[in-house]
């Protein structure tokens, strides 16, 4: 999450769910525990395609150095 409480995902720019987004930018994201009736949460939200280099000072402080510079190779961020 970021300063604002947003979700932030880090993906590459060919994946489905990026074209998907860019496409229509109404989203989910869930998140599971590891056993089948453990919690879990869903959030709706629309959500924001950031490519690189904004992408970077969007969400860079959010990774660690190395990520950060393997980031610079192609990632896109989606931001519900």
């Amino acid at each position: 999450m970021d300063d604002e409480g947003r979700i932030v995902i880090a993906t590459y720019p060919d994946r489905a769910k990026i074209r998907n987004a860019r496409r229509d930018n109404r989203v989910s994201v869930l998140v599971m525990s590891p056993g089948w009736t453990d919690p879990w949460v869903q959030v709706d939200g629309e959500a924001e395609v950031l490519d690189l280099p904004e992408a970077l000072g969007a969400v860079g402080r959010l990774l660690p150095g190395h990520l950060r510079r393997t980031a610079l190779t192609g990632t896109n961020y989606v931001r519900p």
